[in-house]
């Protein structure tokens, strides 16, 4: 069972490639290893949070118009108190 894992890790190592990038070294692993289960936990995330942001900010759009033109009177108001 030992001598398994150990060719099993070794097996891993092997099929690692090793790249330099801007001589920093990473450990990459080849498009074959790429499984469903790696879309959807390491990629959905990248498109699904942009997306939730842009969902909550045209949400909240049309409340901030409501809050802004319904203080507008009163801020004029304040305005041309303060000129007088």
């Amino acid at each position: 069972m030992l001598q398994t894992r150990v060719y099993n890790q070794f097996t891993i190592l092997r099929q690692l490639t090793l790249i330099s990038i801007e001589n920093e070294w990473f450990y990459y692993a080849p498009l074959k290893h790429f499984t469903f289960h790696d879309f959807f936990f390491f990629f959905l995330p990248h498109l699904y949070v942009p997306l939730v942001i842009c969902r909550s900010i045209s949400f909240f759009f049309p409340f901030f118009f409501l809050f802004f033109f319904s203080s507008l009177p009163s801020r004029l108001a304040n305005v041309d108190a303060r000129e007088r």
